[in-house]
């Protein structure tokens, strides 16, 4: 699955910047750097989103890249309301922070795995994880029991499905929105889980190692 990870940081549908990670669409890390983020916006002195938006993204480890620092202080020269200056970026590694239209375009295109954080309703998006189908299943299922996929009688996937699904732990919680409060408990419950899991409306969901 995925590596290349966006993080972007919005305010309702206005995207105030995001930052692009190399190694981290994967579901534990992604979720580490969520919670870095909203652990600085709780304790964030700003009150300008996009000062807010940068100090989130740079508690990472992210920066700005070259090309985006001659973006960022041309938006801070119309706008003297931004006070923060971001760090310069250090390696895609840890993060590489864009604010222009055609920067955060670029990363975004080279996403595998995607964090939208909405500071206004505070909410996460957190999509670094997959919804296996169910031929997958069935042809794992088969693998791990030894059973000939291929003359498996299609009457029983129905079955097996239910039967996989029965021995997976659950994560009562709607991953398209995770209130702020609730993020650093919902990766708590990640963490404590390898493979497949059920999500709060009974669908299987795979995480990404």
């Amino acid at each position: 699955m995925g590596q290349r990870l966006v993080l972007t940081i919005k305010n309702n549908s206005k995207i105030l910047a995001n930052s692009y990670y190399h190694w981290s669409a994967y579901t534990d890390s992604a979720a580490e750097i969520t919670n870095r983020c909203i652990e600085t916006f709780k304790h964030t002195k700003y009150t300008n989103d996009l000062d807010i938006a940068l100090e989130m993204l740079a508690s990472t480890g992210a920066g700005l890249t070259d090309d985006e620092v001659p973006e960022f202080f041309r938006m801070k020269a119309k706008d003297p309301l931004i006070q923060i200056i971001p760090p310069n970026a250090l390696d895609r590694d840890s993060g590489l922070i864009a604010v222009s239209k055609k920067g955060m375009e670029n990363s975004q295109g080279w996403s595998e795995g995607d964090v939208v954080i909405n500071i206004e309703d505070k909410v996460v998006d957190f999509v670094v994880l997959y919804y296996p189908d169910d031929d997958w299943l069935v042809e794992y299922y088969c693998d791990e029991h030894n059973i000939n996929y291929d003359k498996l009688d299609k009457n029983k996937v129905e079955n097996i499905i239910h039967q996989i699904a029965e021995k997976l732990p659950t994560i009562d919680q709607d991953i398209s929105e995770i209130k702020f409060e609730d993020f650093e408990e919902f990766s708590n419950k990640l963490y404590a889980i390898s493979g497949e899991f059920l999500d709060c409306e009974g669908n299987i969901v795979g995480k990404i190692e």
